[in-house]
């Protein structure tokens, strides 16, 4: 009922393996792509990282962006395909449906270090559920102008849950007076799977001289590649899953000064069975003694007005959001292991509704002082509920999920265990930035956020598992009602210098900072008998970097360098008790972490676009963990690595696309991406295991003319069974692995 990862350190012959394919393997997948548009109109993807449009190359912080032909090139459909494209971005993948993003080493059990903003608004969930994942929704990437990945703390302008960094999502905006579209089909096998089909379709269309409306579609469905044995049964690729989604937008310039746009997006995701393997029994093979399906839906409503004054911009953007999910698992081991009888899945029902407003003001003034300011207001409420329950041996099923579905249906008898937790948070913030060019050439930056939060945490005990024992209901009891505030204040300072107009240095220090929590396992673990923690309090870190930007040769060479240290002050990181059975969260001690990032795009001749990145990254301990904590039988000393990080990652892209005849050109293309080893537990646990390194490869080629591409792809090219996230417990070591390799056939067409 825990879950952790694992690893080990990279080794040399995969690291040069991936050398040298970078040179013959590359796409254009960061700024300066020659490819991509913006308001710059040469080419160069402009940004607005700094809440106000302007190149990577002014930006004072590191930066990549992708624009919407590179994601389409890498065939980027979903947030972990982000890792494709993106190597300082390490990405632990769940399944369908969950994530946990890592930047720069910092990352967490208890919830989200990385921000992840949908245009103006941030993309939210709850609170993270046992089987991994920060919790946020897994929203299809469909129809983007460009992603952002702005790396670092970036507390100042985007709150307390961008300590480690911030992923922007930029979609396409309605166009005025403008009619077009994109249509894009692929049709793939599976090795040793279920054929996967995805699509999706845009449509922009004006409506009279100031209004336009855009609707986008997906879909996915298949895919399938994990069997699943028990009682004497075996079945095959029980882990289908069918996505479907879609977004409606509008936009409306009710003046030349003024325009609101609005959206609404929806997607559900339902998964027919269990989407990992058991580490014991090798890739794909599933010993799982109950269904483990899932199911979500998520919603999305935003409201965005802007309007120039003239001077700089009002923006007003507000958003109301809800996250469901259903996500059962097998725990007949755990079961056993208490001396309860039969077999058992235990599953987690959250539901998760939140608000968020804000109003933000960016100059556009004459002189050398910029700024921008702005209030921040955010309202959630999750409310969780867990519980085990005995299954049929012979069919995996459950006749209830949960306590009162299960009284309501007379099958109180089927219900070992259940708890309910509820959890509110208000949040408010005030925050403001000033550029100064002190000088053409050079350029300062201070920025301050003020956080404050007001918690409330409820927790009840439904079914007690003494009370099971003696065939006894529960009466529902409250064990936790508490109410906590949290505030403070997160700082950015940066100096900026133009070498030229094609080349700059900065030199950066940032605070990042992220409230505490509570321990979803704490009223399971009291119905054992045992105690952990019912909450976790908050972290901070100060990250000190220098980087270097230069475009180079007339822009046939783009290269962005940074290398930081931070310092990580009682960091939140998973603990399991010691019979194994639950994970909860813990405050270690100190942290210090070490890295560079490096960043190359080349284009060395007409059509072929080449891009290489590395990233280094070395995160330990810096003192024991606390007394308490080692008491726990957690293990951790000065000098561990931290869990989950590999100290070296990989990605390299390439695309070389030459003219046949008339108007259709033919390319060849593909990418690679290569994650180093890394500790489960801390480095001095002797019962920790190793997350292995592995290397991807993805090729591509095909035809395009008159709006039409026409290609074939392979994904996954080794057949790697990569272990892309994990999960671990007395129910055994679950491994959350990419599809075998994938072959297929896409069609995309735009008018």
């Amino acid at each position: 009922m825990g879950h952790k990862f694992f690893g080990r350190f990279g080794k040399v012959s995969k690291l040069a393996i991936a050398g040298s394919l970078c040179a013959v393997i590359a796409t254009p997948a960061h700024a300066e792509d020659e490819d991509s548009t913006g308001p710059g109109g040469d080419g160069t993807i402009v940004v607005t990282a700094t809440r106000r449009a302007e190149t990577v190359m002014d930006t004072p912080l590191a930066i990549s962006a992708i624009s919407s032909e590179s994601l389409e090139r890498a065939n980027v459909v979903s947030l972990q395909d982000l890792s494709r494209v993106e190597p300082s971005l390490a990405i632990q993948n769940y399944g369908a449906a969950f994530n946990q993003f890592i930047i720069r080493g910092i990352e967490s059990e208890s919830s989200a270090t990385t921000g992840i903003y949908f245009d103006e608004v941030p993309l939210l969930g709850g609170i993270p559920s046992e089987g991994g994942g920060d919790g946020t929704p897994s929203l299809r990437l469909v129809d983007l102008e460009r992603v952002e990945v702005l790396k670092g703390p970036q507390g100042t302008l985007f709150g307390s849950g961008s300590m480690a960094g911030t992923i922007r999502l930029i979609t396409h905006a309605p166009e005025l007076g403008v009619l077009n579209g994109n249509v894009s089909a692929s049709y793939a096998g599976v090795d040793g799977g279920n054929t996967l089909f995805q699509g999706n379709v845009s449509l922009n269309l004006p409506v009279g001289q100031t209004l336009a409306v855009r609707a986008v579609g997906w879909a996915e469905k298949g895919g399938g590649y994990i069997d699943q044995t028990y009682a004497g049964q075996y079945f095959k690729d029980v882990n289908d899953a069918n996505v479907r989604g879609g977004r409606f937008s509008a936009r409306w310039e009710a003046t030349p000064a003024l325009a609101f746009t609005a959206s609404y997006t929806h997607q559900e995701i339902d998964v027919d069975g269990t989407q990992n393997y058991d580490l014991a029994l090798g890739p794909y093979v599933s010993s799982a003694e109950s269904n483990e399906p899932y199911k979500d839906n998520f919603d999305l409503v935003t409201l965005t007005g802007e309007y120039d004054t003239g001077v700089g911009t009002i923006t007003l953007a507000g958003s109301y959001s809800t996250f469901d999910f259903f996500r059962p698992k097998d725990t007949t081991p755990t079961n056993n292991f208490f001396g309860l009888p039969g077999t058992a899945r235990y599953a987690q029902d959250q539901s998760f509704r939140v608000y968020t407003g804000e109003l933000r003001f960016a100059s556009d003034f004459e002189g050398p002082v910029q700024l921008v300011a702005g209030v921040y207001y955010q309202n959630d409420r999750t409310q969780f509920q867990d519980a085990a329950v005995q299954t049929d041996p012979l069919t995996g099923e459950a006749a209830c999920n949960f306590y009162y579905a299960c009284i309501d249906a007379g099958s109180s008898g089927v219900l070992e265990y259940a708890t309910q937790l509820t959890r509110s948070v208000e949040q408010f913030a005030l925050y403001g930035q000033v550029d100064w060019e002190i000088v053409p050439s050079l350029t300062a930056t201070v920025g301050l956020r003020y956080f404050d939060a007001d918690i409330h945490n409820q927790a009840m005990a439904l079914q007690d598992i003494a009370d099971w024992f003696r065939s006894v209901v529960t009466t529902p009891y409250a064990t936790q009602d508490d109410e906590a505030s949290e505030n403070k204040t997160s700082y950015n300072f940066a100096l900026r210098y133009a070498i030229s107009p094609e080349a700059s240095i900065y030199a950066r220090v940032a605070s990042g900072f992220r409230i505490g929590g509570t321990n979803n396992a704490q009223n399971a673990a009291n119905n054992f008998g045992i105690d952990i923690p019912a909450t976790y309090g908050s972290d901070s870190l100060w990250d000190y970097e220098i980087g270097i930007k230069a475009s180079l040769l007339d822009r046939l060479l783009y290269l962005d360098w940074s290398a930081y240290r931070i310092d990580w002050t009682g960091q939140q990181l998973p603990a399991t008790d010691p019979t194994g059975a639950f994970t909860y969260i813990i405050n270690a001690g100190e942290s210090r972490i070490y890295g560079s990032e490096f960043q190359l795009t080349l284009r060395p001749a007409q059509g072929l676009m080449m891009a290489v990145g590395v990233t280094y990254t070395d995160a330990k301990l810096t003192e024991d963990l606390p007394d308490e904590v080692l008491d726990a039988g957690v293990v951790g000393y000065d000098g561990d690595r931290l869990p989950r990080i590999p100290k070296w990652s990989v990605n390299a892209q390439a695309e070389y696309e030459a003219p046949v005849s008339g108007s259709v050109s033919a390319y060849l293309g593909g990418n690679l991406t290569y994650r180093g080893s890394s500790f489960y537990e801390f480095e001095s646990d002797p019962a920790g295991l190793a997350l292995d390194d592995y290397l991807l490869i993805g090729l591509r080629a095909g035809a395009r003319f008159d709006g039409w591409d026409i290609g074939a792809f392979a994904d996954n090219l080794t057949n790697k069974a990569a272990q892309a996230g994990l999960y671990s417990s007395l129910d055994g070591t679950k491994v959350y692995s990419p599809r075998p390799r994938t072959i297929g056939l896409r069609l995309t067409t735009s008018f």
